[in-house]
């Protein structure tokens, strides 16, 4: 994932039977759970999820503009199951981008 929260560049994180989230606050754990939210279909993007790399422009905190894109990429491995009740190949990849809002004032 990338641009999201406090996850700005964040790869191959393992999910499995079961997964534990553990570490400090404000550590990224509720951020992996609300990108996973966002990449599965049961949470929508808002602009406080959009991270603060830095630079210039109109959308700023403390001199920081929000990063251009946001995007949550997964690989999943189906089951039996899942490969024909949802007519899906052993391996699939998700990728969600949410782009920035438009500023469309006149």
């Amino acid at each position: 994932m990338s641009g999201f929260r406090s996850l700005q560049s964040v790869c191959d994180i393992p999910v499995s039977k079961p997964t534990i989230l553990a570490g400090h606050n404000d550590g990224g754990k509720s951020a992996l759970l609300h990108a996973l939210g966002l990449l599965v279909g049961t949470q929508s993007m808002i602009d406080d999820d959009r991270s603060y790399p830095g630079g210039t422009g109109p959308d700023q905190k403390n001199g920081l503009a929000r990063c251009d894109e946001t995007f949550v990429v997964g690989e999943f491995t189906l089951d039996a199951w899942e490969q024909r009740e949802f007519h899906l190949p052993p391996q699939i990849r998700l990728r969600r981008h949410v782009a920035p809002p438009t500023d469309i004032s006149t």
